[in-house]
Protein backbone atom coordinates (compact mmCIF):
# COMPACT_ATOMS: atom_id res chain seq x y z
CA UNK A 1 0.00 0.00 0.00
CA UNK A 2 2.65 2.67 0.12
CA UNK A 3 6.24 2.68 -1.66
CA UNK A 4 9.67 4.57 -1.31
CA UNK A 5 10.07 7.61 -2.91
CA UNK A 6 12.95 9.57 -1.88
CA UNK A 7 12.42 10.54 1.55
CA UNK A 8 9.01 10.08 1.78
CA UNK A 9 6.74 7.74 -0.09
CA UNK A 10 3.24 7.42 -1.99
CA UNK A 11 -0.05 6.90 -0.88
CA UNK A 12 -2.39 4.56 -2.18
CA UNK A 13 -5.00 7.19 -0.08
CA UNK A 14 -2.78 10.17 0.37
CA UNK A 15 -2.91 12.79 2.67
CA UNK A 16 -4.56 16.02 1.56
CA UNK A 17 -2.63 19.43 0.80
CA UNK A 18 -2.95 22.18 3.08
CA UNK A 19 -6.09 24.43 2.30
CA UNK A 20 -7.76 27.25 3.88
CA UNK A 21 -11.39 25.20 3.78
CA UNK A 22 -12.87 23.52 6.97
CA UNK A 23 -15.06 20.92 7.20
CA UNK A 24 -18.92 21.34 7.26
CA UNK A 25 -22.39 19.75 7.51
CA UNK A 26 -24.53 20.36 4.84
CA UNK A 27 -23.62 24.78 4.65
CA UNK A 28 -22.74 25.11 9.04
CA UNK A 29 -19.74 24.71 10.23
CA UNK A 30 -21.16 22.74 12.93
CA UNK A 31 -23.26 19.66 13.44
CA UNK A 32 -26.64 21.09 14.48
CA UNK A 33 -29.25 18.58 13.00
CA UNK A 34 -32.61 20.71 11.88
CA UNK A 35 -31.67 23.68 14.24
CA UNK A 36 -30.70 26.90 12.14
CA UNK A 37 -26.14 27.50 12.10
CA UNK A 38 -25.03 29.75 14.97
CA UNK A 39 -24.44 32.60 12.80
CA UNK A 40 -23.10 35.45 15.78
CA UNK A 41 -19.66 35.92 15.61
CA UNK A 42 -19.18 35.03 19.44
CA UNK A 43 -20.24 31.73 18.39
CA UNK A 44 -18.06 30.74 15.59
CA UNK A 45 -14.32 29.41 15.64
CA UNK A 46 -11.61 31.15 14.35
CA UNK A 47 -10.50 29.84 10.63
CA UNK A 48 -7.78 31.68 8.63
CA UNK A 49 -5.25 34.17 10.03
CA UNK A 50 -2.40 35.55 7.91
CA UNK A 51 1.15 34.78 7.70
CA UNK A 52 2.14 37.90 9.79
CA UNK A 53 0.49 36.46 12.71
CA UNK A 54 1.99 32.45 12.30
CA UNK A 55 5.47 34.42 11.74
CA UNK A 56 4.32 36.44 15.48
CA UNK A 57 3.39 33.01 17.08
CA UNK A 58 6.68 31.03 15.45
CA UNK A 59 9.13 33.94 16.66
CA UNK A 60 7.82 33.37 20.22
CA UNK A 61 9.76 31.13 23.05
CA UNK A 62 8.06 29.43 25.72
CA UNK A 63 9.63 30.06 29.07
CA UNK A 64 8.56 26.92 30.58
CA UNK A 65 7.25 24.34 28.20
CA UNK A 66 6.20 20.67 29.16
CA UNK A 67 8.79 17.58 28.17
CA UNK A 68 7.62 14.46 27.40
CA UNK A 69 9.49 11.73 29.85
CA UNK A 70 6.86 8.48 29.53
CA UNK A 71 4.13 6.88 27.29
CA UNK A 72 0.40 8.67 28.57
CA UNK A 73 -1.19 5.37 27.37
CA UNK A 74 0.84 2.92 29.16
CA UNK A 75 -0.65 4.55 32.06
CA UNK A 76 -4.27 4.16 33.11
CA UNK A 77 -7.06 7.14 33.64
CA UNK A 78 -6.92 10.95 32.88
CA UNK A 79 -5.48 11.98 36.25
CA UNK A 80 -2.53 9.92 36.09
CA UNK A 81 -1.79 10.85 32.44
CA UNK A 82 -0.64 13.62 33.87
CA UNK A 83 2.48 12.41 35.44
CA UNK A 84 4.16 11.87 32.01
CA UNK A 85 5.01 15.65 31.42
CA UNK A 86 7.88 17.25 33.06
CA UNK A 87 7.25 19.10 35.08
CA UNK A 88 4.23 16.96 36.10
CA UNK A 89 0.34 18.50 35.26
CA UNK A 90 -1.97 19.41 38.64
CA UNK A 91 -3.93 16.62 38.98
CA UNK A 92 -6.76 18.83 40.18
CA UNK A 93 -6.61 20.79 37.52
CA UNK A 94 -6.64 18.30 35.06
CA UNK A 95 -9.82 17.25 36.74
CA UNK A 96 -11.31 20.40 36.39
CA UNK A 97 -11.19 19.31 32.50
CA UNK A 98 -12.17 22.28 30.24
CA UNK A 99 -13.40 24.61 32.86
CA UNK A 100 -9.53 25.06 33.80
CA UNK A 101 -8.07 27.54 30.95
CA UNK A 102 -4.48 27.55 29.67
CA UNK A 103 -3.06 31.05 29.50
CA UNK A 104 -0.07 32.57 28.57
CA UNK A 105 1.76 36.30 29.54
CA UNK A 106 4.29 37.74 27.39
CA UNK A 107 7.61 38.67 28.75
CA UNK A 108 7.51 42.64 28.35
CA UNK A 109 11.13 42.78 29.11
CA UNK A 110 12.11 40.86 25.87
CA UNK A 111 10.42 42.80 23.50
CA UNK A 112 12.03 43.42 19.87
CA UNK A 113 12.61 46.36 18.20
CA UNK A 114 8.66 46.12 16.89
CA UNK A 115 7.60 45.83 20.26
CA UNK A 116 6.61 42.18 19.43
CA UNK A 117 6.73 39.63 22.41
CA UNK A 118 9.90 36.86 22.02
CA UNK A 119 9.12 35.21 25.23
CA UNK A 120 6.09 34.28 27.30
CA UNK A 121 5.33 31.88 30.40
CA UNK A 122 2.37 29.36 30.27
CA UNK A 123 0.31 28.52 33.43
CA UNK A 124 -3.04 26.49 34.09
CA UNK A 125 -5.82 28.90 35.98
CA UNK A 126 -8.90 27.24 37.62
CA UNK A 127 -11.04 29.04 35.78
CA UNK A 128 -11.47 31.56 32.42
CA UNK A 129 -12.03 34.08 35.15
CA UNK A 130 -9.05 33.74 37.56
CA UNK A 131 -6.98 34.10 33.84
CA UNK A 132 -8.56 37.11 33.41
CA UNK A 133 -7.90 38.32 37.09
CA UNK A 134 -4.15 37.67 36.74
CA UNK A 135 -4.05 39.40 33.48
CA UNK A 136 -2.78 36.63 31.00
CA UNK A 137 -4.36 35.45 27.84
CA UNK A 138 -6.17 32.58 26.97
CA UNK A 139 -4.40 30.02 24.60
CA UNK A 140 -6.21 26.68 25.12
CA UNK A 141 -9.33 25.52 27.28
CA UNK A 142 -7.97 22.85 29.70
CA UNK A 143 -4.75 22.44 31.53
CA UNK A 144 -1.62 23.16 29.83
CA UNK A 145 0.27 20.57 28.79
CA UNK A 146 2.94 19.49 25.88
CA UNK A 147 1.25 20.99 23.03
CA UNK A 148 0.47 24.54 24.66
CA UNK A 149 3.32 26.25 23.03
CA UNK A 150 2.42 28.86 20.18
CA UNK A 151 4.17 27.51 17.98
CA UNK A 152 2.16 24.38 18.04
CA UNK A 153 -0.43 26.73 17.54
CA UNK A 154 0.76 28.23 14.50
CA UNK A 155 0.57 24.40 12.96
CA UNK A 156 -3.16 24.47 14.44
CA UNK A 157 -3.69 27.66 12.32
CA UNK A 158 -2.02 26.63 9.22
CA UNK A 159 -3.45 22.99 8.36
CA UNK A 160 -6.90 22.81 8.90
CA UNK A 161 -6.81 18.99 7.95
CA UNK A 162 -4.42 17.40 10.64
CA UNK A 163 -5.84 14.30 9.66
CA UNK A 164 -3.82 13.63 6.64
CA UNK A 165 -0.48 14.89 8.14
CA UNK A 166 -1.40 12.32 11.07
CA UNK A 167 -2.24 9.48 8.73
CA UNK A 168 1.10 10.34 6.56
CA UNK A 169 3.32 10.38 9.66
CA UNK A 170 1.85 7.68 11.33
CA UNK A 171 2.72 5.57 7.60
CA UNK A 172 6.68 6.87 8.14
CA UNK A 173 6.66 5.64 11.49
CA UNK A 174 4.95 2.19 11.01
CA UNK A 175 7.49 1.34 8.20
CA UNK A 176 10.59 3.37 10.21
CA UNK A 177 10.17 3.56 13.59
CA UNK A 178 9.09 5.90 16.31
CA UNK A 179 11.69 8.32 16.29
CA UNK A 180 11.06 8.87 12.65
CA UNK A 181 7.39 9.28 13.10
CA UNK A 182 8.41 12.23 15.70
CA UNK A 183 10.34 13.86 12.99
CA UNK A 184 7.82 13.96 10.80
CA UNK A 185 5.57 15.64 13.06
CA UNK A 186 8.69 17.73 13.86
CA UNK A 187 8.88 18.48 10.47
CA UNK A 188 5.36 20.07 9.97
CA UNK A 189 6.22 22.57 12.39
CA UNK A 190 5.48 21.07 16.06
CA UNK A 191 7.38 21.15 18.90
CA UNK A 192 9.97 17.70 19.95
CA UNK A 193 7.32 17.05 23.13
CA UNK A 194 4.46 17.64 20.95
CA UNK A 195 5.71 15.56 18.04
CA UNK A 196 6.25 12.68 20.93
CA UNK A 197 2.98 13.11 22.18
CA UNK A 198 1.20 12.88 18.38
CA UNK A 199 3.49 9.80 18.14
CA UNK A 200 2.36 8.14 21.16
CA UNK A 201 -1.23 8.92 19.96
CA UNK A 202 -0.71 7.24 16.41
CA UNK A 203 0.30 3.99 17.93
CA UNK A 204 -2.25 3.99 20.64
CA UNK A 205 -4.92 4.66 17.99
CA UNK A 206 -3.02 1.83 15.73
CA UNK A 207 -3.28 -0.86 18.82
CA UNK A 208 -6.77 0.14 19.72
CA UNK A 209 -8.69 0.88 15.93
CA UNK A 210 -6.32 -0.83 13.41
CA UNK A 211 -9.07 -2.73 11.65
CA UNK A 212 -11.25 -0.20 10.91
CA UNK A 213 -8.58 2.79 10.33
CA UNK A 214 -6.59 0.60 7.82
CA UNK A 215 -9.87 0.47 6.11
CA UNK A 216 -10.13 4.23 6.45
CA UNK A 217 -6.71 4.75 5.51
CA UNK A 218 -6.36 3.09 2.79
CA UNK A 219 -9.82 1.44 1.10
CA UNK A 220 -12.23 4.24 1.94
CA UNK A 221 -13.40 7.41 0.29
CA UNK A 222 -10.97 9.46 2.72
CA UNK A 223 -14.40 11.63 3.98
CA UNK A 224 -14.58 12.15 7.61
CA UNK A 225 -18.13 12.23 7.99
CA UNK A 226 -21.39 10.99 6.76
CA UNK A 227 -24.18 13.49 4.59
CA UNK A 228 -25.80 15.62 7.02
CA UNK A 229 -28.03 16.44 9.01
CA UNK A 230 -26.22 13.89 11.15
CA UNK A 231 -22.61 13.95 9.35
CA UNK A 232 -21.73 11.09 11.61
CA UNK A 233 -18.04 10.97 11.87
CA UNK A 234 -16.41 7.97 10.24
CA UNK A 235 -16.09 4.90 12.22
CA UNK A 236 -11.69 5.58 12.36
CA UNK A 237 -12.28 8.83 13.51
CA UNK A 238 -14.79 8.34 16.05
CA UNK A 239 -12.78 5.40 17.59
CA UNK A 240 -9.42 7.53 17.79
CA UNK A 241 -11.74 10.39 19.60
CA UNK A 242 -12.69 7.43 21.88
CA UNK A 243 -9.85 5.58 22.50
CA UNK A 244 -6.88 8.05 22.40
CA UNK A 245 -8.79 11.38 22.50
CA UNK A 246 -9.11 11.74 26.27
CA UNK A 247 -5.67 11.14 26.98
CA UNK A 248 -3.95 13.33 24.26
CA UNK A 249 -5.98 15.99 25.48
CA UNK A 250 -4.34 15.63 28.90
CA UNK A 251 -0.96 15.39 28.26
CA UNK A 252 -0.87 17.29 24.80
CA UNK A 253 -3.60 19.47 26.52
CA UNK A 254 -3.72 21.53 22.75
CA UNK A 255 -6.46 19.75 20.28
CA UNK A 256 -8.26 22.29 17.36
CA UNK A 257 -11.45 22.35 19.69
CA UNK A 258 -9.83 22.96 23.12
CA UNK A 259 -7.91 25.86 21.28
CA UNK A 260 -11.13 27.08 19.74
CA UNK A 261 -10.58 26.56 16.15
CA UNK A 262 -12.71 25.17 13.09
CA UNK A 263 -10.83 22.15 11.36
CA UNK A 264 -11.40 19.52 8.80
CA UNK A 265 -13.53 17.22 11.72
CA UNK A 266 -16.76 18.83 12.35
CA UNK A 267 -17.81 18.80 16.02
CA UNK A 268 -21.65 19.30 17.43
CA UNK A 269 -22.55 22.96 17.43
CA UNK A 270 -23.10 22.44 21.83
CA UNK A 271 -19.22 21.25 22.01
CA UNK A 272 -17.62 23.90 20.18
CA UNK A 273 -15.41 26.26 22.61
CA UNK A 274 -14.64 29.51 21.80
CA UNK A 275 -11.26 31.20 22.58
CA UNK A 276 -10.49 35.04 21.67
CA UNK A 277 -6.84 34.46 19.56
CA UNK A 278 -5.13 37.70 18.94
CA UNK A 279 -1.64 38.35 17.22
CA UNK A 280 0.91 38.86 19.68
CA UNK A 281 2.09 42.14 18.48
CA UNK A 282 -0.86 43.75 18.94
CA UNK A 283 -1.38 42.77 22.57
CA UNK A 284 2.15 43.91 23.82
CA UNK A 285 1.72 47.07 21.35
CA UNK A 286 -1.31 47.98 23.33
CA UNK A 287 0.01 47.53 26.95
CA UNK A 288 3.25 49.52 25.95
CA UNK A 289 0.86 52.24 24.99
CA UNK A 290 -1.59 51.93 28.00
CA UNK A 291 1.66 51.89 30.06
CA UNK A 292 3.47 54.63 28.64
CA UNK A 293 -0.55 56.64 29.00
CA UNK A 294 -0.24 55.67 32.40
CA UNK A 295 2.89 56.71 33.28
CA UNK A 296 2.29 60.57 32.02
CA UNK A 297 -1.25 60.76 33.79
CA UNK A 298 0.74 59.88 36.83
CA UNK A 299 3.54 62.46 36.01
CA UNK A 300 2.22 66.14 37.88
CA UNK A 301 2.29 68.55 34.91
CA UNK A 302 4.81 71.65 35.63
CA UNK A 303 3.19 74.63 37.45
CA UNK A 304 3.38 77.95 35.69
CA UNK A 305 4.84 80.58 37.62
CA UNK A 306 2.07 82.25 40.06
CA UNK A 307 0.71 85.51 39.18
CA UNK A 308 2.04 88.27 41.66
CA UNK A 309 0.63 91.50 41.10
CA UNK A 310 2.05 94.66 40.76
CA UNK A 311 2.81 95.92 43.74
CA UNK A 312 0.62 98.55 45.38
CA UNK A 313 1.79 102.46 44.82
CA UNK A 314 0.94 104.94 47.69
CA UNK A 315 0.14 108.83 46.41
CA UNK A 316 0.46 110.82 49.46
CA UNK A 317 -0.83 114.71 48.67
CA UNK A 318 1.42 117.17 51.22
CA UNK A 319 -0.59 120.15 51.78
CA UNK A 320 1.02 123.05 52.90
CA UNK A 321 -0.05 125.82 55.00
CA UNK A 322 2.71 128.54 53.31
CA UNK A 323 4.07 129.14 49.88
CA UNK A 324 7.78 128.16 50.22
CA UNK A 325 9.05 126.00 52.81
CA UNK A 326 7.81 127.19 56.06
CA UNK A 327 5.67 124.31 56.60
CA UNK A 328 3.57 121.54 56.09
CA UNK A 329 1.91 118.89 57.12
CA UNK A 330 0.74 115.34 55.47
CA UNK A 331 -2.25 112.76 55.50
CA UNK A 332 -1.94 109.27 57.40
CA UNK A 333 -3.45 106.00 56.30
CA UNK A 334 -3.65 107.47 52.57
CA UNK A 335 -6.74 109.93 53.55
CA UNK A 336 -6.77 113.59 53.73
CA UNK A 337 -8.99 113.69 56.73
CA UNK A 338 -6.29 113.18 59.39
CA UNK A 339 -3.93 115.89 59.48
CA UNK A 340 -0.49 116.16 61.59
CA UNK A 341 2.36 118.17 61.64
CA UNK A 342 5.49 115.77 60.94
CA UNK A 343 8.66 116.32 59.03
CA UNK A 344 9.54 114.58 55.74
CA UNK A 345 7.97 111.65 56.21
CA UNK A 346 4.92 109.60 57.92
CA UNK A 347 3.65 106.14 58.42
CA UNK A 348 0.92 104.75 56.50
CA UNK A 349 -0.89 101.11 55.64
CA UNK A 350 2.37 100.71 53.70
CA UNK A 351 4.65 101.25 55.65
CA UNK A 352 6.65 104.70 54.80
CA UNK A 353 5.52 107.21 52.46
CA UNK A 354 8.70 109.30 50.89
CA UNK A 355 8.02 112.87 49.76
CA UNK A 356 9.50 114.03 46.86
CA UNK A 357 9.32 117.47 44.97
CA UNK A 358 6.23 116.93 41.83
CA UNK A 359 5.78 120.74 41.06
CA UNK A 360 8.06 123.43 41.95
CA UNK A 361 8.38 124.02 46.02
CA UNK A 362 6.42 127.14 45.14
CA UNK A 363 3.50 125.56 44.75
CA UNK A 364 2.81 124.22 47.93
CA UNK A 365 2.75 120.49 46.58
CA UNK A 366 4.57 117.51 47.05
CA UNK A 367 3.30 113.96 46.34
CA UNK A 368 5.24 111.26 47.16
CA UNK A 369 5.29 107.35 45.92
CA UNK A 370 6.12 104.12 48.14
CA UNK A 371 8.88 102.18 46.98
CA UNK A 372 9.54 98.64 47.32
CA UNK A 373 12.12 96.29 46.63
Amino acid sequence: FLKPKGSGFLYCHPPKEPKSDYGSCGDCHCINGEKPCPSDPKEVPLTNVDDDWLRQLRNMEAANPYKMICNPYNTTGAIQKGTCTDPPQDEYQLSLWEKAACGITYNMSTLDEDQCPTQYSMETYDSEQLMLDAGAKMTHWGACGACSTTIDLAVYLEYPDLTGKGQECSVRAMATGFNEGVKCFQEVGYTQPCAVMWMHNVFNTRDSCFDTCFDFTFLGDGLNHGPPPSCKLADCLNCDEKMSGPGFQTVAARSRRRSGLLSKIVRDCDNLLIVKHSPPCEVTKSKVRRNLQGQQSSEKPEQPEKYRPPAPTETCLWISTALGLGGYSGTEQNTLISFVFSGDRYDSQYETCYRYDWNSVLSGFWQNQKEIF
